[in-house]
């Protein structure tokens, strides 16, 4: 990836057709603007390593669509996959529609939760995104998968343009550990010092950014791989426009892996809410996919925009 600046490592992993979900909505205009809550009446999906159908009545899909910026929207979605095999997967999704991508298109970042210890247990510590577009009254996902920092771009990789590095020099925040009959959440807060360098140029206020993470768990309730990561960061431009970045990800069990060959990075996809004029209302529509790695015991992220 350092070494060519215009791919991010992926590879396709499957294609969804959710059936008449284009037209099988509820729309009504609220206070922040219109809500459309859309629900497909069936499905498939199909890939060279699964395939399977979406169950009926267990997808929805929640858009909120700007009031002074029209095709704009937030976006939100679950998505129960059922695979060939009868496994049950839950797709979980996040990200923005935007004129930028074409009428009726948006892009989304992915996270699955799989049955632990399966055939599908790999799904667990994936990060992909999709290309979302209406054809017709159905709706088509092209679902890609992320690939670490250590993975070899391919003829699959995606165009992405640089948005900002990152090196977290100063002392961590304080994190607690949720030991909960459901699962184990890793609470974090801010960490100090953190400061943006790229095209956004940026830093995070103390105590503005946080993240309920989920872990895996031992019989035990400790601590485990995959981690899933979830997290809200405020950040404080240069100019002085504050702004939201909002990412999911993953921290798979590859990472435990000494080998040097392994791939131990953290993958995430983030979405930004930013001013609606201005020198930053460009991260409104975009989804910038983001690795994360340890080197000299600081941490490093880098994100660059889907392009």
């Amino acid at each position: 990836m350092s070494g060519d600046k215009q791919l991010f490592p992926a590879r396709p992993l499957f294609s969804i057709t959710a059936t008449d979900m284009g037209r099988n909505v509820l729309t009504y205009a609220g206070p922040m603007g219109t809500r459309t809550i859309a629900s497909p009446k069936g499905g498939e999906f199909h890939g060279e390593r699964l395939s399977g159908r979406i169950a009926p009545g267990l997808a929805s899909e929640w858009q909120l669509e700007s009031v002074g910026t029209p095709g704009h929207a937030h976006v939100e979605g679950l998505i129960t996959l059922l695979h060939s095999g009868g496994e049950a997967i839950l797709m979980k999704y996040m990200g923005r529609r935007s004129a930028r991508y074409g009428e009726y298109c948006w892009r989304v970042g992915v996270g699955f939760e799989a049955p632990a210890g399966g055939a599908l247990d790999w799904l667990n510590d994936l990060v992909a995104v999709a290309h979302v577009e209406r054809i017709g009254d159905d709706l088509r996902y092209t679902v890609f998968e992320l690939l670490g920092r250590q993975s070899v771009p391919d003829a699959n990789a995606l165009p992405v343009e640089p948005l900002y590095t990152l090196v977290a020099t100063a002392a961590l925040g304080e994190r607690h550990l949720v030991r909960s009959p459901v699962s184990t959440r890793y609470m974090t807060i801010a960490e100090e010092g953190c400061t943006t360098q790229g095209r956004l140029n940026a830093h995070w206020p103390v105590g503005f950014a946080w993240g309920p993470h989920r872990t895996a768990r031992t019989d035990a309730g400790d601590f485990n791989l995959p981690f899933h990561i979830d997290m809200r960061v405020g950040l404080v431009a240069d100019n002085g426009e504050a702004l939201i970045q909002s990412y999911l990800g993953t921290t798979p069990r590859s990472a435990a892996d000494p080998s040097p060959d392994a791939d131990r990075s953290w993958i995430t996809a983030a979405a930004f809410e930013a001013p609606a004029q201005g020198p930053l209302a460009y991260l409104n529509d975009v989804i910038a996919l983001g690795l994360g790695w340890v080197e000299n015991n600081e941490v490093c992220y880098e994100y660059r925009i889907w392009a």
